[in-house]
């Protein structure tokens, strides 16, 4: 049997930081993201040997493990092994992945691939197949599994639900998402007036890991929990001007969410992000803000209506790359193949 999966990306608006644990264990965070129509797909192959490979094509790297228990997974693969043993997987399969967004660059894309290797194992299941909510939080946990610094909860859930969403971080453990139910109108007028740039790699993941600790070390201080329960309530807000129609308030909205960001942890941002921010408001951007820990990846813009073209050719002539997009309500999706 050949199984194949696909799971979207997602870009995020506010809120961002209030689904790291060290916030949603003491108090509710909401996030507001939307996933878009870029993806990682998985190819299963099952097979009567204990053998497993794994072709991962973003990492431009094969490999061939006996056991698929008895040996050990490290690098690009190790999410792998840890699904495979988080499910007690007993048999071989040959595995293939493919993304259409680079690792490391804020959208999201490790806790995709999870979601999309975890959907390839979940078909098989049929009977015991598990819900989105049971695959959503077990991404949540592989992502997580030994890591020195637990990141966010917002990628994995955008991911397996798919569509615009808010979403509801709980004290106890539960999280909840809420799709919005937009106007098709204001979600085609939005579309048009936004900007994905990608303004490059992040230094390393080991980067990424600094600026979520420095963040989550400041989350005892009286006046950063302050600015985390901003971020939470601008992303309310948001919320509100999506239901309302009112994009302006929207795009000053995620500029203000973006003050409060470097003000929270001001290792997320450089002096070329800066420069690339200040740029895009000269030319016709209302508000806009990195996606994801920081520090390089992509970043999002709201424009004035007809002026997102003129943004999106001063930055690209500045060498910064312009990623067309669309919206996708769709989420985790599976299918049988025929070869």
């Amino acid at each position: 049997m050949v199984v194949r999966s696909r799971a979207p990306v997602r870009i995020e608006f506010g809120g961002g930081g209030t689904d790291l644990p060290m916030y949603f264990e003491k108090e509710t965070g909401y996030v507001l993201n939307a996933t878009i129509n870029k993806y990682v797909y998985g190819t299963l192959k099952s097979k009567h040997t204990n053998d497993l490979k794994v072709i991962t094509s973003e990492f431009k790297s094969s490999h061939v493990f006996s056991d698929v228990k008895a040996e050990k997974f490290e690098g690009d693969v190790k999410i792998i092994h840890d699904i495979v043993e988080k499910l007690a997987i007993n048999y071989g399969v040959d595995i293939f992945l493919r993304s259409d967004i680079p690792p490391n660059t804020g959208l999201g894309t490790g806790a995709t691939v999870a979601v999309s290797v975890l959907g390839l194992f979940n078909h098989l299941k049929y009977e015991k197949a598990m819900d989105k909510y049971q695959i959503a939080d077990m991404a949540y946990q592989i992502n997580n599994l030994d890591a020195e610094v637990p990141g966010g909860k917002q990628c994995q859930y955008a991911s397996v639900f798919g569509g615009m969403s808010l979403l509801e971080f709980r004290p106890d453990g539960h999280t909840r998402v809420h799709p919005l139910n937009v106007q098709r109108s204001t979600l085609l007028e939005l579309e048009k007036n936004l900007i994905l740039a990608y303004v490059g790699n992040r230094e390393s993941l080991a980067s990424v890991k600094g600026i979520i600790h420095n963040q989550q070390m400041s989350y005892s201080d009286a006046e950063k929990l302050s600015t985390l329960h901003e971020l939470k309530s601008l992303a309310l807000d948001m919320k509100h001007s999506l239901l309302r129609n009112d994009l302006m308030s929207f795009g000053e909205n995620m500029g203000k969410a973006w003050e409060l960001k470097k003000k929270l942890n001001p290792s997320v941002t450089n002096q070329k992000i800066d420069d690339i921010y200040n740029m895009a408001k000269k030319f016709g951007a209302i508000g806009g803000r990195i996606i994801g820990a920081g520090g390089g990846g992509h970043m999002l813009f709201y424009c004035e209506s007809n002026k997102e073209q003129q943004v999106a050719s001063r930055l690209q002539e500045a060498g910064i790359g312009i990623v067309d997009f669309s919206f996708t309500n769709n989420g985790l999706e599976t299918w049988e193949a025929n070869q």
